[in-house]
C-alpha cells in the first residue's frame, strides 16, 4: 500500500509539471476513448522501449564525446557505467531510474569537457562528427517522448482512480513522465554548447542535430 501511495503521489506531481490543476485533474480527466487498464499498460510499454533507445544512442554518443574531448580512459569508466543502457535497459522502474542516472550524469560530464574544449585535432574532429548523430537522435526520442509519457500518467490516474491497487503497474511510466522534461531541457542545452563548438571547429552539425535542438523541449 505505502508502494501505491507513492505511484499516486508521483501522479499527482506529473499532472502539476503538465500545468494543470490536480485537483480538476485527479479523476476528472478523461482523454479520447475508454481508459482501461489494458490500454494504459500498452501506452507504457512504448514509453519504456522509446526511453530504452533513446537512453542506448545518447549513452553512446556521451562515450564518444568523453573520449574524444577527454581521454579514453575516461570514456571506458563511463561506458562501464552505461554498459546496461541497451534497448530494453528500462525495462521496469529500476531500469528506468538506472537509464536516468547514467545520462545525467554523462551530460554533466559532458558539458564540463565542453566548456573547457577549444581548438580540436583532426582525430577529435572525427570523434565529434561521429557522436553528433546518436547524440542527435536520442534527443529527439527523448523530446517526441515528453507529451505521450505526460498523457500516459493521466490516464494511469484515470486507472488508479477505479482500481488503486493499478498504481503498482504504473511506476515506469510515471517516473519517466516525471524525469524527462528535465532531462530534455539538460541534454538540449548539453547539445547545443556541443553544436557551437563543432561549427567553431569547423564541423558540419547533422540535420539530426537541428532539428532535435528546434524541437519541443
Amino acid at each position: 500500500m505505502k508502494y501505491c501511495n507513492s505511484i499516486i503521489a508521483g501522479l499527482a506531481l506529473v499532472l502539476t509539471l503538465a500545468g494543470a490543476p490536480v485537483q480538476a485533474q485527479l479523476g476528472a480527466l478523461r482523454l479520447k476513448g475508454l481508459t482501461t487498464s489494458d490500454e494504459v499498460t500498452e501506452q507504457q510499454t512504448q514509453i519504456m522501449k522509446d526511453y530504452s533507445a533513446a537512453g542506448a544512442l545518447l549513452a553512446k554518443a556521451m562515450g564518444l564525446t568523453i573520449e574524444a574531448l577527454g581521454s579514453k580512459a575516461e570514456a571506458d569508466k563511463f561506458r562501464a557505467e552505461a554498459k546496461d543502457l541497451t534497448g530494453e535497459a528500462c525495462e521496469n522502474k529500476k531500469g528506468c531510474e538506472q537509464v536516468h542516472t547514467v545520462l545525467s550524469s554523462g551530460a554533466k560530464q559532458v558539458d564540463e569537457l565542453i566548456a573547457k574544449a577549444d581548438k580540436l585535432s583532426e582525430e577529435q574532429k572525427a570523434k565529434v562528427k561521429e557522436s553528433l548523430v546518436p547524440f542527435g537522435g536520442g534527443l529527439a526520442i527523448d523530446a517526441g517522448l515528453v507529451a505521450f509519457s505526460v498523457e500516459t500518467a493521466k490516464r494511469a490516474q484515470d486507472a488508479v482512480k477505479s482500481n488503486p491497487l493499478a498504481a503498482t503497474k504504473y511506476g515506469p511510466a510515471v517516473y519517466v513522465a516525471m524525469i524527462l522534461p528535465g532531462e530534455v531541457k539538460t541534454t538540449g542545452q548539453v547539445l547545443n554548447n556541443y553544436s557551437k563548438l563543432a561549427k567553431k571547429n569547423g564541423i558540419e552539425v547533422p540535420d539530426n542535430v537541428t532539428k532535435a535542438l528546434t524541437g519541443p523541449q
